[in-house]
């Protein structure tokens, strides 16, 4: 749901995204997940390249004692002949607390050197902020050698002011 922050909360917001658990994912499957995402229209050819970097920034905090969130970058090369496999760039996992907390994580982006964009020119950057995930799953998309992270409990997970931005 969207609420609104008390005023001087985080500078410059107005409103937060709130997911409400009511402590359910206790008994996930190893392949399950939930997040957020958001897709950035021609990101990976504007965006990506060797040695570049994308920076990602958020606001969050949870009143479940010890929930873990995730960010994650996906560079897609489109549809259309035969594009290049999307690849996953992994994140850092980040254990929230119940008072709001600016994260930002860095990521550098694959070459794209010897890649094929779709004919469809429909490439992405995507961000996914994962807050819950299996065993199998999160091991692929989350970060090598994680465990899984259930919603661990009932109550808030509130994120804020989420921003992606070229460079550091």
């Amino acid at each position: 749901s969207r609420q609104l922050l008390t005023s001087g909360d985080i500078p410059n917001a107005y409103y937060f995204s709130r997911l409400a658990t009511n402590g359910a994912g206790t008994s996930l499957g190893a392949s399950s997940s939930h997040r957020y995402f958001e897709r950035i229209e021609n990101g990976t050819r504007n965006l990506c390249g060797a040695s570049k970097t994308v920076t990602v920034s958020f606001y969050a905090r949870s009143s479940i004692a010890n929930k873990r969130i995730s960010p994650s970058i996906r560079q897609n090369y489109g549809t259309g002949g035969s594009p290049t496999t999307e690849e996953l760039i992994l994140g850092t996992p980040v254990t929230l607390t119940s008072s709001w907390v600016k994260y930002t994580a860095t990521f550098t982006t694959n070459t794209l050197v010897g890649k094929t964009f779709g004919t469809n020119n429909d490439d992405y950057l995507e961000l996914d902020l994962y807050q819950m995930w299996g065993s199998t799953f999160g091991n692929a998309y989350v970060q090598a050698g994680i465990s899984a992270e259930t919603y661990v409990g009932s109550g808030n997970i509130d994120i804020a002011q989420v921003q992606l931005c070229s460079g550091d």
